[in-house]
């Protein structure tokens, strides 16, 4: 569940100001940052098969120093990972009839048809992609560092 940002125009103009050396060094650690939360995610998830956790990728987009950790491309049309909002999210106990026709050399014939109740049970999220509590310690301490050693290089 993405929130919105408190004071993100103020913020954007404080970044569109910052020297370029400053803004290559926070380029880099906000790389580090990814990787960082990538390796928690990749920690986390479920591991059937290992499909998910090969999924995990970290998207940077180093002019607007924004990166991206977990599925950044998972609202884009037919992903095969969609099961992985149901393992994050969880799923509500249900029940649903389904008529599957059957399918002969690539072209479907219209009987016999097989009607049937498909039914599956409640399964609680498993949280691997949201761990926002993890994610702030490592961007806190990412902060520190990269504050020092700019203050050192500046001599302040």
């Amino acid at each position: 569940m993405t929130q919105p940002v408190e004071n993100l125009s103020a913020t954007l103009a404080f970044l569109a100001s910052v020297e370029p050396a400053a803004r290559k060094r926070l380029a880099e650690e906000l790389g580090d940052l990814g990787e960082q939360a990538l390796a928690v995610q990749m920690a986390a998830a479920p591991v059937r098969t290992g499909r998910l956790r090969d999924a995990l990728t970290v998207a940077q987009a180093i002019s607007g120093l924004r990166v991206r950790v977990g599925y950044p491309d998972l609202k884009s049309g037919r992903d095969p990972r969609f099961y992985a909002i149901m393992q994050e999210g969880g799923v509500k106990a249900g029940e649903k009839t389904v008529t599957r026709l059957n399918r002969r050399k690539g072209r479907t014939k219209v009987f016999p048809r097989t009607t049937y109740v498909m039914r599956w049970k409640a399964r609680a999220g498993r949280h691997f992609v949201h761990q926002e509590s993890r994610f702030d310690q490592l961007l806190i301490a990412v902060q520190d560092r990269f504050w020092s050693e700019v203050l050192n290089d500046t001599g302040a």
